[in-house]
């Protein structure tokens, strides 16, 4: 296991700099997906009058005054989305797990294959489009390499018919459900992860036992088997409800992922920050609050990602309560 480095640097600031066969693994995706929206939209591509009114939406998740989201529906927003959108958040999801994985030992432990751990199950929670998995997907390829080790492992098994499950499996949780659309043109892009879709809102609690039907209840069902938790882009634009509640979702979420589980968020740079630290407070609270046997652990990531950033580890361990003077 690689050692933990003093600090995290990026090359430069502001922008990313990406091994030029992931830039080009990114493009050739944003391209195909373009394809994908048009075919799906009856062979035509958007006009220029809904592809403006389209870029106006996705414009206001980039300011400060949308924290209550936008809709998400129909071909014009979706060809805007992937045409500004793939290449960037991909490119971001790659870099912060690239840096995360150099500089941190926690991180190499969780998300590494080793022995015992031959399979990764991943939540990219408000990652419908699949912007953020082609990013897992090219570090799965480049540095996971979980599919290599299942390889080598059914080599050294003398029972070749051993059935293994999915090397990296990635479920996209959005409550926009027409990004399911684009599931299969996904899973052509990306065969080294596996790819599921379900619904989920960061605006409801995780599991309730009062209600008949919970829009969360994939992701509660298999919350326990998840190491990596990306949020990309999500919580900003739903501070609000979720504040609301105050912040049950991520509470509940706490609790409930495993021993080593990373949270990974990115979001609006400059004004997300004060969002994300109020998250963080909330599932350390809420570790405290539970029996004082786990706590959640700040990361850090280089300060030049171009976004507001947050990874979190939850690790064992008894928290002491502050005593009250």
């Amino acid at each position: 296991m690689g050692r933990t480095r003093s600090a995290p640097c990026a090359a430069s600031a502001g922008s990313l700099s990406l091994p030029e066969s992931v830039s080009s693994a990114l493009e050739s995706g944003r391209e195909a997906l373009l394809l994908e929206v048009a075919r799906l939209n009856g062979g035509r591509a958007p006009d220029a009058c809904s592809l403006g009114e389209a870029r106006q939406r996705l414009a206001a998740l980039a300011t400060s005054a949308d924290r209550v989201g936008v809709s998400f529906t129909g071909a014009a927003l979706h060809h805007a989305y992937y045409s500004s959108k793939f290449h960037l958040r991909g490119g971001l999801l790659f870099a912060a797990l690239e840096a995360a994985l150099d500089f941190h030992a926690c991180v190499q432990d969780t998300l590494l294959p080793n022995a015992t751990q031959t399979s990764l199950r991943v939540a990219s929670i408000g990652g419908g489009p699949g912007t953020d998995v082609a990013g897992l997907a090219l570090l799965e390829q480049r540095r996971l390499r979980y599919g290599a080790a299942q390889r080598a492992l059914a080599r050294r098994s003398e029972d070749t018919c051993e059935e293994h499950s999915p090397a990296v499996a990635c479920t996209l949780y959005d409550l926009e459900r027409s990004w399911r659309r684009y599931l299969p043109a996904l899973s052509g892009l990306m065969p080294q992860v596996s790819l599921s879709f379900h619904p989920c809102d960061v605006r409801c609690a995780l599991s309730n036992a009062e209600a008949a039907e919970c829009v969360n209840k994939h992701l509660a069902a298999c919350v326990s088997s998840t190491r990596l938790f990306i949020f990309s882009f999500v919580a900003h634009e739903t501070a609000v409800a979720a504040a609301a509640t105050c912040h049950v979702f991520y509470r509940q979420l706490s609790c409930a992922a495993p021993d080593g589980a990373l949270f990974l968020f990115l979001d609006v740079r400059g004004h997300a920050a004060d969002v994300l630290n109020e998250i963080h407070a909330a599932m350390a609270s809420s570790l405290l609050d539970a029996d004082g046997s786990h706590s959640i652990t700040r990361l850090s990531l280089p300060p030049t990602l171009p976004a507001d950033s947050l990874l979190l580890h939850k690790r064992a361990g008894v928290i002491k309560a502050p005593q009250a003077v």
